[in-house]
């Protein structure tokens, strides 16, 4: 028995209108930047307990600009502070919306999944002699098991 755990239909109209929200989404957003993987591994971060260093380090600043090498630009830290502090709810309604998609992406795959072997399990069973062995010999690649051929083992170097 299989379960149907997400009975969901999206319409053409209401693709179309997902669609053309994320279009003015992106239109009303400014540029944007994207970091690689060791980009982004390569950064200094800012996390949640780095806030209260921030803000105090920008009060300092502010209290002893002379002391600071002219080089850091109080205006350009402002301008990054308050970028993060606007992208912060954007981000979590965001993040919101993507885990409500991926379950939802999730759970339909689950329930095709359980479906089609079950109907797959029924076919090997009840199929013979209807003529479904190629059928049955091309879907079944799905749980073809891949053995990995031994490797030779290496000699130490003679020395």
């Amino acid at each position: 028995m299989t379960t149907n755990r997400v009975n969901i239909t999206l319409t053409t109209e209401q693709s179309a209108g997902l669609s053309a929200a994320m279009d003015a989404l992106e239109t009303a957003m400014p540029p944007l930047v994207s970091l690689s993987g060791t980009e982004s591994r390569k950064l200094f971060k800012m996390g949640d307990r780095s806030e209260a260093f921030v803000q105090k380090t920008l009060d300092a600043l502010r209290l002893y600009p002379e002391l600071v090498p002219s080089s850091i630009s109080l205006e350009d830290l402002d301008r990054d502070q308050a970028l993060r502090e606007t992208l912060r709810p954007i981000r979590a309604r965001l993040r919101q919306l993507t885990e409500l998609v991926d379950g939802t992406y999730k759970l339909a795959g689950a329930d095709l999944m359980e479906a089609c072997s079950a109907v797959y399990r029924t076919l090997r069973i009840h199929g013979e002699g209807e003529g479904l062995e190629n059928l049955l010999t091309d879907i079944g690649q799905r749980f073809k098991r891949t053995s990995t051929p031994p490797t030779e083992p290496t000699e130490p170097p003679q020395g």
